[in-house]
C-alpha cells in the first residue's frame, strides 16, 4: 500500500573523494539503504556501465551482505538517455559483458569478505534475469533541446519500469 523511495545522492560524491572514510562512508550508504529495500534502482546513465565500475562495486558488496543475512532482495538496471536508434541491440548484444561485470564485482566483494569459495558469481547473491530486470529509456528530447518535441517512448518506458518493479 505504500512505497518510500531513498536515494543516494553523495555516493561516490566528489566532495568526499579525498576523505579517507569516503569509501567506508559509500559502502555503508549502499548496504544501509539496499538493506532497507525490497527493491533496488541501479540508475545508469546512457548504454554503457564502464563509468558506474566503483557504484556497482559497491552496489554489489551491499547486495553480499544482505545476502549474508538472509534478505531477499531484487534489483533493477534503468539505462536512462539511451539515444542512439539501434542502442538496444547493441545492448542486447552486451549483456553477457554487464553480467561478466557483475560476476567479476561478486567474486571480489566475496574475496574482500573472505566468502569467494561461497560467492562465484551475482546469481549467488541476487536472484537476477537480465532480461525483466534490465530497461532501455530513451531520452526524454527527440532531438536537441529546447525547440524539440517530448519523445512518447520516454513516458511509456517510465510506466512500463514502474510497473514491473511494482510487480
Amino acid at each position: 500500500d505504500k512505497i518510500c523511495i531513498l536515494d543516494t545522492e553523495g555516493l561516490k560524491a566528489p566532495e568526499l573523494d579525498l576523505a579517507e572514510s569516503s569509501s567506508q562512508h559509500d559502502n555503508e550508504l549502499a548496504t544501509f539503504v539496499i538493506g532497507m529495500s525490497n527493491c533496488t534502482l541501479v540508475n545508469v546513465f546512457g548504454e554503457s556501465t564502464a563509468d558506474m565500475e566503483d557504484i556497482l562495486q559497491i552496489t554489489v558488496h551491499a547486495f553480499l551482505k544482505m545476502n549474508v543475512v538472509g534478505a531477499k532482495q531484487s534489483c533493477h538496471f534503468v539505462h536512462q538517455n539511451v539515444a542512439a536508434p539501434d542502442a538496444k541491440e547493441t545492448l542486447e548484444r552486451g549483456k553477457d559483458k554487464i553480467l561478466k561485470k557483475l560476476d567479476e564485482k561478486t567474486y571480489h566483494a566475496a574475496k574482500l569478505e573472505n566468502m569467494e569459495s561461497k560467492y562465484k558469481c551475482f546469481d549467488d547473491i541476487l536472484q537476477y534475469n537480465i532480461e525483466e530486470d534490465t530497461t532501455y529509456v530513451p531520452g526524454l528530447w527527440e532531438g536537441e533541446p529546447p525547440m524539440a518535441p517530448p519523445d512518447k517512448g520516454y513516458s511509456k518506458k517510465a510506466q512500463q519500469t514502474r510497473h514491473r518493479i511494482l510487480e
